[in-house]
């Protein structure tokens, strides 16, 4: 799954600066595990962000819609 986001990050022209995995364990041993993925970015633009996430969020393993919060430099 890393390496498809990772993918899709690079097909927009967006280097990653880094990435952070969290474990998220489920108080249901049958839901399984999930993991939180945090990834910051070199300077891009919004839109290629926009259509990285639109890519990611289709390709069907996400348990829900990926979010972007906006970190400005001054």
């Amino acid at each position: 799954m890393l390496a498809a986001i990772a993918g899709h990050m690079a097909e927009n022209s967006i280097s990653l600066e880094s990435i952070v995995q969290r474990e998220e364990v489920s108080a249901d041993k049958d839901e399984g595990q999930s993991k939180m993925i945090v990834l910051i970015t070199h300077g891009t633009t919004k839109a290629s962000i926009e259509t990285a996430m639109s890519a990611i969020r289709n390709d069907g393993y996400l348990l829900d819609d990926p979010q972007m919060i906006r970190i400005e430099t001054f």
